[in-house]
């Protein structure tokens, strides 16, 4: 499947980017790959549309020396099975 192809390229160009990245801070600190860093971060959020009627969000987590996103978060309030129409509904009968 194509898109399935495609969330592989990019889950490893991710992985790729990230390891690049811890590599660069630990040595902006001095340190080898497996020692264990004290470092300062700064967390910052956005939500795709301004107010509270956004569904989905990022949160980043950025190494405050190089200015580099060391973690993500995807954040999403929608939740496709209640929003199908009968699902929830199906679903509380069966529990019944």
């Amino acid at each position: 499947m194509v898109i399935s192809d495609t969330r592989k390229g990019f889950v490893c160009q991710l992985k790729t980017m990230y390891d690049k990245a811890v590599s660069k801070v630990k040595a902006a600190y001095g340190k080898g790959e497996d020692d264990i860093v004290d470092i300062a971060f700064s967390y910052d959020g956005t939500w795709q549309k301004r107010g509270h009627t956004s569904k989905h969000g990022l949160g980043v987590l950025i190494d405050v020396t190089r200015g580099l996103a060391m973690d993500y978060h995807v954040m999403s309030s929608f939740c496709q099975p209640y929003s199908t129409p009968g699902v929830k509904k199906k679903e509380e009968e069966e529990a019944a």
